[in-house]
């Protein structure tokens, strides 16, 4: 199962400079990137025939984002994804960060991204983002800051005068001695790239859940003075 984990926070344009500062010494690689997103929900519960993980992640509450990002590196070509957010879990399970379920798709060359999603059952749109920024990598952590703009190549962003700074990671809980029994008694069966609830299994998954907060706080705490990095729903 893979669990996503994020916090977030506005940051006064003012001390932009100085959070890339911090950021640039604290992380290990960071590029500009123009990211655009749609937001799509499920047409009607249950619609869509479903594609093994993809239909398990796709539970009430869930949502499908199809995200095209251009970073420096890719130059003009955009990297298009499919991801299937389950809902997240609520703020007495996980007051720290925002956690979810994250399943993600992979789309072929060639490949409409938007009549993917219909055939998985997901045709309402929700809403659409346009950001443009910088993001920083830190091992199994992201940070971004970044403004929101009307358009890909809109000049000015919506408001000047902040920017969005997003910080998250991703972790895979490993299932438990008792589910991994069961499963090899059952047999081999359909495999599954991620999940549509929140949690994990056992001792060694809440070990990795609160290695992955504690990775989420070291940029909290870089941050701090700059801004207040928290759960965000």
């Amino acid at each position: 199962m893979t669990t996503e984990l994020s916090i977030s926070g506005v940051l006064p344009s003012a001390l932009y400079s100085s959070a890339l500062e911090r950021l640039s010494s604290f992380c290990e690689r960071g590029e500009a990137f123009i990211a655009s997103e749609e937001v799509l929900a499920r047409s009607t519960a249950g619609d869509g025939p479903g594609a093994g993980g993809a239909a398990d992640a796709a539970a009430a509450g869930a949502v499908l984002r199809v995200k095209a990002l251009r970073t420096r590196s890719t130059g003009d070509a955009a990297t298009w994804s499919l991801q299937i957010n389950g809902r997240p879990e609520p703020p007495r399970m996980a007051p720290r960060a925002q956690q979810y379920g994250v399943t993600e798709l992979a789309v072929e060359d060639g490949s409409d991204p938007r009549e993917v999603a219909s055939a998985l059952g997901y045709g309402r749109s929700l809403f659409k983002l346009r950001r443009r920024g910088v993001r920083f990598q830190r091992g199994a952590v992201t940070v971004e800051l970044f403004q929101l703009h009307e358009a890909d190549d809109s000049p000015t962003p919506l408001d000047p005068a902040s920017y969005a700074v997003a910080v998250s990671t991703r972790f895979t809980a490993a299932p438990s001695t008792a589910a991994a029994s069961a499963g090899g008694a059952r047999g081999a069966g359909a495999g599954s790239t991620g999940g549509g609830g929140g949690g994990g299994g056992g001792a060694a998954s809440q070990e990795v859940r609160e290695a992955s907060i504690a990775a989420l706080e070291d940029v909290a705490r870089l941050l701090k003075g700059l801004v207040d990095l928290h759960r965000v729903d």
